[in-house]
């Protein structure tokens, strides 16, 4: 078992915690509103045609409010399918589906299951502070760095997006905390 009692210790001293609602599949970003024929593969999903587990997901700061989003997940972290990619049989393609729609970990068969653990707060701030890096810097050097077309809009307002967390977060933290954070996840 991993030990990420630095990182916990990290983020206590810093004051953050958070809250996760669950969001079904049909209401998230990642839901399929364009067309009909859309499917595992033909967008609306999250990586790989897979379902993904999604949460809206507020960060504090000392209990001040510091960040609102939205934060999804792999199916592949469902109970019972971790690790689990290749051989997929038809029941673990419809518990997947089900289980990113109700937010329960139902097996094919069954009534109901238990309620999906929401993510961890070591996992958000990882992904918030590896977004918050574009707050650092300009759009070219952004777009360079992270491989995107300086040309693309699409590219631009992902950059929008990042800075933005980045300064969400710079307004409630002090930059020698936010490196003692980044420090903490070095490894991670």
């Amino acid at each position: 078992m991993t030990d990420y009692s630095e990182i916990d210790q990290a983020l206590t001293a810093a004051g953050l915690s958070m809250t996760a609602v669950f969001v079904p599949q049909s209401k998230s970003r990642h839901a399929i509103t364009a067309r009909a024929d859309n499917g595992p593969g033909k967008g609306g999903y999250c990586g790989k045609g897979e379902p993904c587990i999604n949460w809206r997901c507020t960060v504090y700061v000392n209990g001040r409010e510091t960040w609102t989003g939205d934060y999804s997940q792999g199916s592949g972290l469902l109970p019972g399918l971790l690790g689990k990619v290749l051989g997929r049989t038809r029941y673990e393609e419809q518990y997947r589906i089900e289980a990113c729609e109700t937010g329960e970990a139902i097996q094919p068969g069954t009534v109901r299951g238990p309620a999906l653990k929401p993510p961890a707060l070591r996992d958000v701030i990882h992904s918030l502070l590896m977004d918050a890096e574009a707050y650092s810097m300009g759009f070219e050097e952004w777009a360079d760095t992270f491989g995107y077309d300086r040309d693309s809009r699409k590219a631009e307002s992902m950059y929008n997006e990042c800075a933005a967390i980045g300064r969400a977060l710079a307004a409630r933290l002090p930059p020698a905390e936010i490196d003692r954070l980044r420090e903490a996840f070095q490894d991670y």
